[in-house]
C-alpha cells in the first residue's frame, strides 16, 4: 500500500535500507528509486553496504553525546538538592539523580522502568499527561504542578517540562525532564522573615514560626 498508493504515485518503484546502529535503537536509511532509474546494482548495493559502520559509529557516538547532556542536566538539580528525573520518548526513565533515588522509598514508584506514585489517582494523571506530551507535535510544553499525596507526609509536587529542541533529533533520548518538590522538605521562614513578610507582632511571628515548623507553644 505505501508503494502502490503513495510513492507509485510519483514514480517510485525501488529503494535500499541500509540498517544503523544508534545504542540500543536500530533505524533504517531508505533511498528510493523511480521506475526510470531501475532497481539497485550490486555493486551499488555493496557501495551503499560500506556506509552502514560509518554511519552507525556517528549515531552512536550522537546518542552518547546526548546521554552526556541528559546526566548534566540532572547533575546540576543534584547540585541544587532538587530531585530530577529524564524520560525518554516512550516515558520511560532514563536518568534520576540521587535526591530522586531517595524517593523512591517516599512516594516514588519505578514499575517497568516507568516513573509512578504510591498515589494511584496521581499516576493515572501522570500517564495522561505524558501521552500529550509525548506526541509528535505536542501542545503541551510544560505541566504541573502534580501533587501526589502520601501516608504521614506532605505530599510530591511535580512538574514536567519539554525538552525544547529534542523532538527533531531521532538521535537524543531526553524528552521531558520532571522535577519533584517534597513538600516535607522545603524550607520553613523563620520567625523574623515571617514578621517582615506579613507584618506580624514579635509574638505573632514566633507563633507562627512554631506553627509552621511544628515545634512547640
Amino acid at each position: 500500500a505505501y508503494y502502490q498508493d503513495f510513492l507509485g504515485k510519483f514514480g517510485f518503484r525501488y529503494f535500499a535500507g541500509l540498517r544503523i546502529d544508534a545504542g540500543d535503537d536500530i533505524w533504517a536509511l531508505t533511498i528510493q528509486r523511480k521506475i526510470s532509474e531501475g532497481p539497485f546494482s550490486l555493486s551499488e548495493q555493496r557501495r551503499i553496504a560500506r556506509w552502514r559502520q560509518r554511519l552507525s559509529n556517528c549515531a552512536t557516538l550522537t546518542v552518547e553525546l546526548g546521554k552526556a547532556h541528559a546526566r548534566g542536566v540532572t547533575n546540576v538539580f543534584e547540585l541544587l538538592g532538587k530531585p530530577a528525573i529524564l524520560l525518554d520518548r516512550f516515558g520511560q526513565i532514563i536518568d534520576l539523580n540521587s535526591p530522586a533515588e531517595k524517593l523512591l522509598q517516599s512516594g516514588l514508584t519505578l514499575k517497568n522502568n516507568k516513573l509512578g506514585f504510591d498515589d494511584r489517582t496521581a499516576s493515572a494523571h501522570l500517564n495522561q499527561i505524558l501521552r500529550a506530551m509525548l506526541q509528535p507535535s505536542p501542545k503541551t510544553k510544560t505541566f504541573g504542578p502534580v501533587l501526589a499525596n502520601r501516608e504521614f507526609l506532605p505530599a510530591l509536587s511535580v512538574t514536567l517540562v519539554g525538552l525544547t529542541g529534542q523532538d527533531i533529533n531521532p538521535f537524543a533520548q531526553a524528552r521531558i525532564l520532571v522535577l519533584v518538590n517534597d513538600l516535607a522538605s522545603r524550607p520553613l521562614a523563620k520567625a523574623e522573615q515571617l514578621g517582615h513578610m506579613f507584618r506580624l507582632t514579635p509574638t505573632a511571628a514566633r507563633l507562627a514560626d512554631a506553627l509552621s515548623s511544628g515545634g512547640r507553644l
